[in-house]
């Protein structure tokens, strides 16, 4: 006998389809923010993880994956003593902007 197809079961697959699609987003998302984590090293750095993530922040006005929080004991914060790299500021040759102050003024919070 024939699966009988009904939208209910087109339905469920669709759901099943869309509940993998974030599992992966989930995953490829934790995996890039340990990943900025380890690799990031500074704003002025020359390797290329540095400065495609500095390209990144500029153009999509962003902090890191989620927000500034994310250097918070990464190897940029470890080495350079800054709670953020400079690609996180609003604009980036202020005084403010001192990798410390996450004034909501100074830094992309997102």
């Amino acid at each position: 006998m024939a699966e009988m197809h009904t939208p209910y079961s087109s339905l469920k697959k669709l759901l099943s389809l869309f509940n993998s699609f974030l599992a992966v987003q989930d995953v490829a998302l934790e995996h890039t923010f340990m990943t900025l984590r380890k690799n990031y090293r500074g704003y002025n750095e020359p390797d290329d993880y540095s400065t495609e993530w500095n390209f990144v922040m500029e153009k999509l006005k962003c902090c890191g994956v989620n927000n500034y929080t994310d250097f918070s004991g990464s190897s940029f914060e470890i080495t350079t003593g800054h709670t953020y790299p400079r690609g996180c500021c609003r604009s980036i040759g202020s005084a403010a902007c001192d990798g410390r102050n996450v004034s909501t003024e100074v830094i992309h919070q997102e």
